[in-house]
C-alpha cells in the first residue's frame, strides 16, 4: 500500500482528501440519554453534547453529595 506523498506525486490522491482516504460524511446529531450523573456520566454528557449531541442525563439520587 503506498504511502500519501506517493499517492500525490502521481496524481492518485487528492490534496484535501482524509490519509485514510474516507470522507468523512456529515453527520445528524444523536439524542443520547446517560443512565448515571456520576463523574463519567457528566464527562460523557460533556463530551458528546460539544459536538451538537443532545445529551439527557438520568439520575437516581434526589441530591447531590460526597462519594
Amino acid at each position: 500500500m503506498k504511502g500519501t506523498k506517493d499517492r500525490l506525486a502521481n496524481g492518485s490522491a487528492d490534496i484535501n482528501s482524509p490519509p485514510n482516504g474516507f470522507y468523512h460524511r456529515e453527520q445528524t446529531p444523536l439524542h443520547t440519554i446517560i443512565v448515571g450523573a456520576g463523574f463519567a456520566g457528566i464527562s460523557l454528557a460533556y463530551v458528546l453534547g460539544r459536538p451538537g449531541h443532545a445529551v439527557e442525563v438520568l439520575e437516581a439520587a434526589t441530591v447531590i453529595k460526597e462519594v
